[in-house]
């Protein structure tokens, strides 16, 4: 079942309910942003403080060095910010606009 998050804000108690028979999926804008599932079903993935484990295996980070050129043509037309120091490409983060600097 997929329910945007306002919904779900409104009617948490009812999904948390539903969510023993089934996954809720939730999501913002259009875009799917998590799942409230039972606690059962994820039992195993929770270590003794009740913190989540997660596989490291779906992360694959290999830094590597790249030429300047190819650092241009990935920032070029992109809208997301990258910093290229030592030959390693690094994304930025982005600054929430409610933040405030000063």
């Amino acid at each position: 079942m997929i329910v945007n998050a306002t919904d779900l804000k409104n009617n948490l108690g009812k999904y948390l309910r539903d969510c023993t028979k089934e996954k809720i999926i939730i999501a913002s804008n259009g875009r799917k942003i998590a799942i409230l599932c039972a606690y059962e079903e994820y039992q195993g993935n929770i270590n003794s403080d009740g913190l989540v484990r997660e596989r490291t295996e779906a992360f694959d980070y290999a830094p590597r060095t790249v030429p300047y050129e190819e650092f241009l043509a990935l920032t070029e037309g992109n809208e997301k910010r990258y910093e290229y120091i030592d030959g390693e490409v690094y994304l930025l983060t982005t600054i929430s606009r409610k933040a405030h600097l000063f």
